[in-house]
């Protein structure tokens, strides 16, 4: 029987493992349409390319201890990735890979660059952290992984899309999930978000007192900076003007 630690993906072979599949997504999305266009990359696959393969000195984390393996310790983990992907959307301006123009990006493309962050992350800090999509149907966009026992589901959701009825969903496989540790639904706002951050608040908080496992709920920014030549404010942002047709998601 093999230990633990065997199946625990190492560093290395998260490295490999990526870098021989996304050449393999690329070249099938674009097999699969005439249309597919380089500049919009509307799925972000070219930038996804760039990210695995590319300088990982902005991910690098300075002083960071990994500690001894254990379900505490992958969470912490598993946070530190979430929130260096906010850092890096709301304050380095990786915001712009998550709109064309004026209209935000599928929610498969805000996927797939925090897919190419967590992995890119998890070599620039050789980290012994495998993250993985979900095989199945469900709603679970990765699985951070720590051993065989030890598991964390990340959830990603744009404000645009079905955010009330994606935290619900997500509630039910967490809560019905063997060997899973937390849950953290990821909701990126790229506008038209109204009252549905204050919905899924309110839906955790009846969970919460029901004594239930939850997901946490993390909130990027996501929306479009002003230039910097018009802006009042460093951060100010350009508010919802834009007609979606991807509320399905």
């Amino acid at each position: 029987m093999k230990s633990r630690k065997s199946q625990a993906a190492s560093p290395r072979s998260c490295q490999n493992r990526f870098l021989a599949t996304q050449g393999a997504i690329l070249y099938a999305v674009l097999g699969s349409s005439d249309s597919y266009d380089p500049k919009a990359d509307p799925l972000n696959l070219y930038r996804f390319r760039e990210m695995i393969a590319g300088d990982l000195s902005v991910f690098t984390q300075p002083g960071l201890n990994v500690g001894k393996p254990s379900s505490a310790e992958l969470q912490r983990l598993v946070l530190i990735i979430v929130e260096h992907f906010k850092t890096l959307v709301e304050n380095n301006n990786l915001w712009e890979l998550l709109w064309h123009e004026d209209k935000p990006k599928r929610e498969k493309a805000a996927q797939l660059i925090f897919f190419a962050v967590a992995d890119t992350f998890c070599k620039a800090n050789n980290i012994d952290i495998a993250p993985e999509t979900n095989p199945g149907g469900g709603p679970v966009d990765f699985r951070f992984s720590k051993g065989y026992t030890n598991r964390v589901l990340v959830e990603i959701k744009l404000s645009k899309g079905k955010v009330v009825q994606g935290y619900k969903t997500q509630i039910g496989i967490y809560q019905g999930a063997s060997n899973t540790d937390s849950a953290t639904f990821l909701l990126i706002n790229v506008g038209k978000m109204g009252q549905k951050l204050v919905e899924i608040q309110k839906h955790r908080d009846t969970q919460i007192e029901a004594g239930l496992a939850t997901p946490e709920i993390i909130v990027v920014d996501g929306r479009r900076k002003r230039s910097a030549s018009v802006r009042e404010t460093l951060f100010e942002v350009i508010e919802d003007d834009f007609n979606d047709d991807d509320d399905e998601e």
